[in-house]
């Protein structure tokens, strides 16, 4: 009744003593913080004590505000085992915000006590930095328009709030944001997205060229924050049709008339246009296609 078993990674089985004296203070390199509306999640914490190989049974958690210098004990939490695909299984630990609400914009720093049968250990080294924040609120009056150069610009009214309060920019930490522009055909049910706009609040266009010209697109925006939380998406009433690139313009010969005082194209080409310079008789030059035969100035 006093010993466990404990598996390691190289599969092999040892046998320590469920009694071996106060745990270890907890240590963990690095972490991976996830965010949710009511809970953030740090993922990377021990499950099994170093100090005779028992469970952490819970964590007290002692919390700093950013502008504070001293730490108040927290609350506890249980550590759960979560299977991730690329590292394994993690232990993992969650902060309520619920009564952080009034922080939003600030970062809080949590140190750990473990406690196994063995007894509670010191605190932790290691700290876990939690910056708060809640879901942004989406861009409003979405609207796409066809661009001069075969894109497509979307346009939106400012972001009221982007979920990190009054006070969060402050901290230029905060200001942060990504705007998440996804498109799908009229005729397709998929959508993909363009691209993901980094910027701050204030953004309210932004311009794409990667889309198929000839079709129309509807598009839609999602606002994620420094957090990673994200806004509902935000679609624009009608879609937009790409009119693709237009063409280029090409060199031709013209010949001034004097006699008539019009120019007169030599190059077979169906666009026309003016000579910039009457003087000379016949110069190369560039023009804007659909002028016609014109008096030159």
């Amino acid at each position: 009744g006093n010993t466990v078993f404990v598996g390691s990674n190289d599969n092999k089985l040892y046998a320590v003593s469920a009694l071996g004296g106060a745990p270890r203070k907890p240590s963990f390199q690095q972490y991976d913080l996830s965010h949710g509306p009511e809970v953030v999640t740090a993922c990377g914490v021990e499950l099994v004590n170093l100090s005779g190989g028992m469970l952490v049974e819970r964590y007290h958690l002692w919390s700093r505000f950013s502008q504070s210098m001293f730490w108040e004990r927290s609350g506890s939490v249980v550590p759960v085992a979560v299977r991730d695909d690329r590292d394994g299984v993690q232990g993992c630990v969650s902060f309520s915000k619920a009564d952080l609400l009034d922080q939003l914009g600030t970062k809080i720093s949590y140190r750990l006590q473990a406690e196994t049968m063995g007894g509670v250990s010191d605190l932790s080294e290691a700290l876990i930095d939690v910056p708060l924040c809640v879901t942004p609120d989406p861009v409003r009056n979405l609207r796409s328009e066809p661009t001069q150069g075969g894109g497509v610009r979307l346009l939106w009214d400012a972001i009221l709030d982007d979920g990190v309060g009054p006070d969060g920019h402050k901290d230029p930490y905060f200001d942060d944001i990504y705007y998440l522009v996804e498109a799908r055909a009229q005729e397709d049910e998929e959508w993909n997205l363009l691209g993901s706009v980094p910027s701050g609040r204030n953004l309210t266009s932004a311009v794409f060229d990667s889309l198929a010209p000839g079709k129309s697109y509807h598009t839609r925006v999602r606002v994620r924050n420094v957090c990673g939380l994200e806004s509902v998406e935000a679609s624009a009433h009608d879609p937009v049709l790409v009119l693709g690139s237009p063409p280029g313009p090409e060199s031709v010969a013209a010949t001034y008339k004097r006699r008539r005082n019009t120019c007169h194209l030599d190059s077979g080409a169906r666009h026309h246009g003016c000579a910039k310079n009457p003087d000379r008789r016949s110069s190369p030059f560039w023009f804007p296609p659909g002028q016609g035969r014109q008096p030159c100035p």
